[in-house]
């Protein structure tokens, strides 16, 4: 239906709001051949328009669902994190990993929103819109080209009508001034009227074609002139319908980021409703592992000359225990002097008060933990080496309190590595901990050696040997079972009790058997004393764990387990070692290749 013309806004129809009959306005704006090429760069442009802003919503849809796909990624490494961490922490990690899944999940909803009903859409919108337009533009320029041929053949009748008129103008002065009189005058009056008959006669057939061009060039325009209209209300019902369009895509992505906005806030005031409590979890961790006084492990010296094995003179032997024994008894008197300086300041400080504000006390402990640190390195040394040498003189062994808890291994080179263990106190002034960690049965753990290979002064027979707990059947993937710090007498030496039928797992190191009765023990237990109490069955509640590692047994008291396997604890043995039911078998396995259900 074509639209009526309102006169009241002819002028400028684009103000003509009120009146119905003004439907369209761009027949009265984009007429003629100017008229129609600005139409054309509009309607490109919203076309271009379209389509690339299509394409910047696909980009959009591109990096919300890369982004989508990393957190995804970060949320399974978080959920990774979660289940190594334990207590507050691992909560917490563990819902950082579920927010950040649903963050993710957000995300992707938000792609494929603007994947599927924005840019996908009107990219569609712009390629029926472009078709629709190359025809409507096909059929325009049909139209322009017949009027623009019909004034290219107006044109030239024009001027032909134009030139023969002018023609028959010249003759005709021509006969007014030939005279008359004379006899070539009237032939060439004759000759001239002759002229003229033809050209009047071609001047008529020219005006008649003149007169038809003429028709046809307005009839052309006409034509232009209503396809033109028709083109322009079309084109205007595409402009309209492009950005009405484009209006609810933009109201649909402002809705979209609106709702994962919203998510957003949401998940921001459930992660800041995270709480990590740092002492729950110290004391959590510690339960786990069970784990409250380790070791301090001091390397010894070791000499060449120490070794019996090693070719050597005995008088360079005994020259050169000689001389380390007398660099290691001045190091001794250095440290007893240090000593007894501190503890000279230490009583100073008690008794002066406004002297002990001046002086670091947390200083003054670090150097006393240092000199009895130190003074250990020595006295173990000189210890180990006046025991060989007081057995090559003939002399009496030796005391050192400690000496249980000294252990030789051996590198691959074969030079050995001897190690003082004792239970850690830290250097620094220790810290207040709470009553339920000070109140924990203390088990040490062995440090994680690959082979250890144990000097024995003392052969041990074969029946004895596999009476007790194998030494050959601690060696596993984690770290070997640590062992509880013994009781101390008076005089200084753990007491091992002596369970009849209990296993106990023990290995000897004693330095005053004959040189002759030396023997080289390979073995993967840890190299110091294991007590042999255990914790009574009636006083254990039964409670069931999880193998973590494989172990196959070494001994006849112990049974294998595979990782995964469910055992029943009957008995915890203070030595880390468990005593549980498996498939109907009865036995030994240690505890942390295990982990409670």
């Amino acid at each position: 239906m074509k639209a009526t013309i309102c006169w009241v806004c002819v002028d400028v129809p684009q103000k003509c709001l009120t009146v119905a009959r003004c439907r369209f306005f761009y027949e009265f704006t984009f007429m003629g051949e100017r008229g129609y090429d600005s139409l054309k760069n509009l309607m490109k442009t919203g076309n271009d328009i379209c389509i690339e802003a299509a394409k910047c919503f696909q980009e959009r849809y591109d990096m919300e669902l890369v982004y989508a796909t990393a957190l995804s990624k970060n949320s399974e490494k978080l959920k990774k994190i979660a289940t190594k961490s334990q207590g507050s922490v691992a909560n917490a990690f563990h819902q950082l990993s579920v927010q950040t899944n649903v963050e993710s999940d957000a995300h992707k909803q938000l792609a494929n929103t603007i994947s599927k009903d924005i840019s996908l859409p009107m990219k569609t919108l712009a390629e029926t819109q472009s078709r629709a337009r190359k025809t409507i533009e096909d059929g325009l320029n049909s139209k322009f080209k017949a009027w623009r041929d019909q004034k290219d053949t107006d044109k030239k009748y024009r001027g032909r009508s134009f030139e023969k008129c002018k023609e028959i103008e010249s003759l005709f002065l021509k006969m007014d001034e030939i005279p008359k009189s004379t006899k070539n005058s009237v032939k060439d009056v004759s000759k001239m009227e002759s002229s003229l008959r033809k050209t009047q006669e071609d001047l008529d057939r020219t005006e008649r074609k003149y007169h038809e061009a003429t028709r046809e060039v307005e009839v052309a325009r006409q034509a232009c002139d209503s396809e033109m209209c028709k083109a322009c209300d079309q084109m205007e019902q595409m402009e309209k319908e492009r950005i009405e369009e484009t209006s609810k895509f933009v109201q649909l992505y402002a809705q979209s980021t609106l709702i994962l906005t919203d998510k957003m806030i949401k998940l921001s005031k459930e992660l800041s409703d995270l709480r990590i409590i740092p002492q729950d979890d110290i004391i959590s961790a510690i339960k786990q592992y069970n784990v409250n006084v380790p070791e301090s492990e001091i390397l010894l010296y070791d000499i060449y000359a120490e070794n019996e094995h090693n070719a050597m003179s005995q008088e360079r032997r005994l020259k050169s225990l000689l001389h380390w024994m007398q660099i290691l008894r001045n190091d001794l008197e250095i440290q007893r002097k240090s000593k007894d300086g501190i503890e000279s300041l230490h009583g100073f400080c008690r008794q002066n008060q406004n002297f002990s504000s001046s002086v670091n006390s947390d200083q003054i402990h670090f150097n006393r933990r240092s000199v009895e640190l130190l003074h250990c390195l020595f006295e173990a040394s000189l210890f180990k080496m006046e025991t060989v040498y007081n057995r090559l003189t003939g002399g009496q062994k030796p005391y050192f309190k400690d000496e249980q808890r000294l252990t030789t291994t051996f590198m691959k080179d074969g030079h050995p590595t001897t190690m003082l263990r004792i239970p850690y106190k830290s250097i620094n002034q220790p810290p207040t901990a709470p009553l339920e960690l000070m109140s924990r049965i203390p088990i040490v753990p062995a440090p994680p050696q690959p082979l250890h290979i144990t000097l024995s002064m003392q052969s041990m027979d074969t029946s004895q040997h596999q009476h007790h707990h194998s030494a050959d059947s601690h060696r596993s993937a984690p770290p070997p079972i640590g062992f509880i710090n013994p009781p101390h007498t008076s005089a200084g030496y753990p007491q091992l009790s002596n369970h009849s039928g209990t296993h106990a797992h023990t290995v000897a190191h004693n330095y005053d058997t004959d040189r002759n009765r030396h023997q080289l023990i390979a073995s993967n237990t840890p190299p110091y004393p294991l007590t042999a109490m255990t914790t009574p069955r009636s006083s254990t509640r039964l409670q069931r764990v999880r193998v973590n590692y494989d172990y196959t047994a070494r001994a006849d008291d112990e049974i294998s387990i595979n990782s995964g396997d469910i055992i029943t604890v009957l008995e915890k043995r203070p030595d880390g070692w468990y005593r549980g039911e498996l498939g109907g078998q009865v036995g030994l396995f240690p505890g942390n290749f295990v982990e409670e259900i």
